[in-house]
């Protein structure tokens, strides 16, 4: 966050800076963990072939890797179809998402809190736990959502305003983001679902809940909406996907909760 002002402002490297910033805290979080986690010794070099470790390393990263790359097309997708509705709109869901993306990274950050504590103790069959872990990450999580929400949508304008003069913008990204604001909520146990199906190796249905909500429901209900009730159709495609990712989550959880059960 440092070096994005650093390059964009101060080297006067505009967006590009932004790019490079990025590239350079990768980089340097990269050398820094592989650095700490050797001299802690809880790493050791071994260049042995498993294939074992191979599989769980390709298929437990999978997740990530389709929710990084449908997300792309997915934005690709929705600016190329926002385009039709002229320019206001598509800066609107710039500005209405950089806002709530405040909200959502937190959360976002939050669940992957709940990664090692989960993936321990299913590792050490200590499955109550990761039903308390889970609960709790899950509860904690909707709760700051809720409240963020509110936030959101009683200074949504005044959120809006600190980015955009533009009264057109203003009134298109006002909207968009109240819409959002109505069912973020669901989008805590989304996330947190994501994270204890891809650490319990449930690695096909945290693949198929990771592009659910950018892909399998996006790509169809992004025309479908847009085709029916044109520029309103965008605004209604937010809700639309948390409630059906959020139900997809509730159905594959159940499935998992009653295997726990079981054992």
């Amino acid at each position: 966050m440092i070096l994005d002002p650093v390059m964009m402002f101060t080297l006067k490297l505009g967006f590009i800076g932004a790019g490079y910033a990025t590239l350079t805290g990768q980089i340097v979080g990269s050398f820094v963990l592989t650095y700490f986690s050797f001299k802690s010794g809880n790493i050791s070099l071994n260049l042995n072939f498993n294939k074992e470790r191979i599989y769980h390393i390709l298929a437990g990263g999978m997740p990530n890797f389709l929710r990084q790359s449908i997300t792309s097309i997915a934005l690709i997708l929705l600016n190329i179809t926002a385009a039709k509705y002229g320019d206001s709109l598509l800066a609107a869901l710039t500005v209405s998402s950089r806002i709530s993306a405040i909200a959502y990274m937190i959360m976002i950050g939050w669940s992957q809190g709940f990664q090692p504590i989960c993936a321990m103790n299913y590792g050490g069959k200590k499955y109550s736990r990761v039903q308390e872990a889970f609960k709790l990450t899950a509860i904690i999580g909707s709760i700051f959502l809720i409240f963020s929400a509110i936030l959101l949508y009683v200074f949504s304008n005044e959120l809006v305003k600190t980015m955009t003069s533009d009264i057109e913008v203003i009134s298109i990204s006002v909207q968009i983001l109240r819409m959002q604001c109505i069912t973020m909520p669901f989008v805590g146990f989304f996330a947190v679902s994501s994270m204890l199906l891809q650490n319990i190796g449930k690695y096909l249905m945290a693949s198929i809940l990771s592009v659910s909500r950018q892909g399998i429901f996006f790509i169809p209900l992004l025309y479908i909406l847009s085709g029916l009730f044109s520029q309103y159709g965008i605004y209604l495609l937010q809700p639309f996907l948390d409630i059906l990712s959020f139900a997809l989550a509730v159905f594959m959880v159940r499935r998992v909760w009653k295997s726990f059960i079981k054992i």
